[in-house]
């Protein structure tokens, strides 16, 4: 049995939101930016919940505060 961490609790919709950019494109109209809700997780909280991986690479214990920043996207956004 695997068991990991994540806050907030998965569906409970109470996460931060964040803006974010999209890299080479032009700033966004007042009110009109692009926001997402930011969940942390334990590095192998999608191999536990199953969650396949469509591209890139999962978590790793390389990943720390002092590393390059990270993140996983769903193919939603």
């Amino acid at each position: 049995m695997n068991v990991d961490i994540a806050y907030p609790m998965p569906l409970s919709s109470s996460g931060s939101g964040i803006t974010y950019y999209a890299d080479g494109t032009p700033l966004p109209a007042a009110g009109q930016a692009q926001t997402a809700e930011s969940i942390s997780v334990s590095e192998t909280y999608f191999k536990t919940m199953n969650i396949p991986m469509v591209a890139g690479r999962y978590f790793n214990e390389f990943d720390t505060a002092d590393s390059q920043r990270v993140a996983i996207v769903t193919p939603n956004v």
